[in-house]
């Protein structure tokens, strides 16, 4: 499978004038989204709890977290990010797709939007 990028736009979820557009990988093993600390401070995002992370290799990290509005072809909900550090790889974890309504089309290498279960 290829990879399939989406951009999306973040609001601060307190102040929605404030937003900026952002583009990543989409890791659907990803549960939530990486977002650059910078972004999120220039549209005034604070950091609101930490949360503990295993990554691919077995290493525990921990990682500041808050939430965002994200906005996708007129869809906005908000959503949990993490703010990256040094190192870290910018993602749209599948959290974010979920609640936006898409999926990954892993033939087309496509985000498309997509039913949601409701139970």
């Amino acid at each position: 499978m290829g990879f399939v990028r989406l951009h999306i736009r973040l609001q601060n979820p307190d102040e929605p004038e404030r937003a900026e557009p952002f583009e990543a990988l989409v890791d659907t093993g990803a549960l939530v989204s990486v977002v650059p600390a910078d972004v999120l401070e220039k549209i005034g995002v604070v950091a609101r709890w930490s949360q503990r992370f295993t990554l691919a290799n077995g290493t525990r990290v921990e990682r500041q977290m808050s939430t965002v509005r994200a906005e996708y072809n007129g869809r906005v909900t908000e959503v949990p990010v993490a703010f990256d550090e040094p190192g870290d790889a910018s993602v749209i974890g599948v959290t974010t797709l979920e609640l936006l309504g898409l999926e990954v089309d892993p033939v087309r290498q496509e985000i498309r939007l997509t039913d949601l279960l409701l139970l």
